[in-house]
């Protein structure tokens, strides 16, 4: 059986060609916005799937469920390729994706349509004190860093 040994969703990630190390930069634990519609930027999320070469087939097909409160709001149907080894780093990036609402937000795989792993965080209310001209420029698209 495939099993999920981590998924982490993370600002950037990488590969190194020559050593095949795998980097992952600014870990995202929540989101915070000072105002909804709010919207993730240029982050991936990254999974690690481990099978046994003995039994598990070298394709498998998967599924990427992205859900907040509940509610579907994006999602990707692929295969998990192991060719011949035993690991898989799957990295999806995610370039744009709007939240509606306050809450959790939680990125769910499933292998041949059962639950294989997810991500979960908290998308929160920023109430730092900005200027009314910092608030709007944000609701009219913005990106902000403190």
């Amino acid at each position: 059986m495939v099993q999920t040994k981590f998924v982490i969703l993370v600002k950037s990630a990488s590969i190194d060609t020559s050593s095949n190390l795998l980097s992952l930069g600014q870990v995202i634990e929540e989101l915070q916005s000072i105002s909804i519609p709010a919207t993730l930027f240029e982050s991936t999320l990254v999974a690690l799937f481990e099978r046994d070469t003995k039994k598990d087939p070298a394709k498998i097909d998967a599924e990427l469920v992205v859900v907040l409160n509940d509610k579907k709001i994006a999602g990707a149907v692929f295969v998990i390729d192991f060719q011949e080894g035993s690991r898989n780093r799957t990295l999806t990036t995610i370039e744009l994706l709007t939240l509606s609402e306050y809450g959790i937000l939680s990125f769910q795989f499933f292998i041949n349509k059962k639950p294989a792993g997810k991500y979960e965080l908290q998308v929160k209310k920023d109430n730092s004190k900005l200027s009314p001209k910092l608030i709007s420029m944000q609701k009219k698209g913005a990106k902000l860093t403190k």
